[in-house]
């Protein structure tokens, strides 16, 4: 019986060792269609593969239990193959069976089921890998959740006033016969000893810089207002009127809050008819959600939502 070996090497990726398979004379393969998703534990990207080899057995072999890497860069992917009515975790590094110098066969006539689960670095991203089978690319595509606000900005003027200063020297002569200072702690005094009985002492504690023994003079600096000027100021603030979702808009009515999930995969919009318009799902507000599930928008709402009429995507 013919058959074909392809052997793991260093440098592998996932995606080189489905080209290679694909490029195999007899080999069929095909991949599900383009999908949005956030690559969220909550919402991963997943793939489905179906690969037949339609004139011979194809053996996989890892001999160094090297791990497939996923291009381009994701946070984490896992390839699982269907068993029955289970999926099971296959990575083409552990062997069959420890009789088998093999890791994985793939039987000629025999169509195998697998599903490739992506999780990004960032929900946004797209994420874009392809198989080159040959005669034909095969380029499925993880689109990101392209859910982004809609915001309305103006700038903002406004006047402050700014005081100006000007720095001065200013200094104090000793008008007595004895004059001495430090600098540490900063202390200045002059004294005068005509007689015991007609003597005075200043002691002057103002901060001061330096000083001069023999002129009895010491000096400081202050910074002195000597007038203001207008300061012209501007800031940009916007406001959320709405979302783009995909290629809708979705803009907020006055008696409408609308709000992003935590994974940015859906709006949440509820009324404040009924309710408090916070864009949080409250028991017995009329509510409406926007969420984009795989390739379409997917709209769900409260059957009575009657407070909502009129409030849809353009």
């Amino acid at each position: 019986m013919a058959y074909k070996r392809i052997y793991i090497g260093i440098g592998m990726t996932i995606i080189a060792l489905f080209t290679i398979i694909s490029q195999i004379p007899g080999v069929e393969i095909q991949v599900s269609d383009d999908i949005y998703c956030a690559g969220t534990i909550e919402n991963p990207c997943i793939s489905y593969l179906n690969i037949t080899s339609t004139l011979k057995d194809i053996f996989v072999y890892n001999k160094d239990n090297i791990e497939l890497q996923f291009t381009p860069e994701i946070k984490e992917y896992k390839l699982e193959r269907k068993w029955g009515n289970y999926w099971r975790e296959v990575n083409f590094s552990q062997k069959v069976r420890k009789d088998r110098l093999y890791n994985f066969k793939f039987v000629q006539g025999t169509k195998y089921q697998f599903r490739l689960i992506g999780y990004k670095l960032d929900s946004k991203e797209t994420i874009k890998w392809s198989i080159d089978a040959g005669n034909t690319i095969i380029d499925p595509v993880w689109f990101g959740i392209n859910i982004s606000k809609i915001e309305e900005c103006n700038i903002i003027y406004w006047n402050t006033t700014q005081n100006i200063y000007k720095d001065f020297t200013f200094n104090f002569a000793c008008p007595s016969d004895y004059f001495n200072y430090t600098l540490n702690p900063k202390y200045a005094w002059c004294w005068n000893y005509l007689s015991w009985n007609n003597s005075f002492t200043l002691n002057f504690s103002h901060s001061f810089l330096y000083g001069n023994i023999s002129g009895k003079i010491i000096w400081w600096n202050e910074s002195i207002k000597i007038g203001e000027k207008i300061i012209e100021n501007n800031k940009p603030t916007c406001r959320t009127i709405g979302y783009k979702i995909k290629d809708k808009n979705l803009y907020f009515k006055k008696f409408v809050g609308c709000s992003l999930d935590k994974d940015n995969l859906c709006v949440i919009c509820d009324s404040k008819r009924d309710g408090n318009a916070d864009g949080i799902i409250q028991s017995g507000e009329s509510y409406k959600t926007y969420c984009i599930i795989n390739s379409s928008i997917q709209i769900t709402t409260r059957d009575d939502a009657e407070f909502l009429i009129g409030f849809d995507l353009e």
